[in-house]
């Protein structure tokens, strides 16, 4: 690889990172929870507020934060 792709490409990666930071201050759809001693997330849709453990990529368990 020579010095001028490399150069293409951290600029492009650059600006890449930057319009990903330009989305301004909304609120996600989503938020992620990773449980760092085991193999298993929480993903938890804050419109609907139903959240999905997910564990080695199935969806394990199901809460409903809206149920009335």
């Amino acid at each position: 690889m020579d010095f001028k792709s490399f150069l293409i490409g951290f600029l492009l990666a650059v600006a890449v990172f930057l319009l990903v930071g330009a989305g301004g201050n909304e609120s996600s759809k989503y938020q992620i929870r990773d449980e760092s001693n085991s193999s298993s997330a929480t993903i938890i849709d804050t419109e609907t507020g139903i959240a999905k453990k997910i564990h080695k990529g199935r969806v394990v368990e199901t809460y409903n934060f809206n149920a009335e």
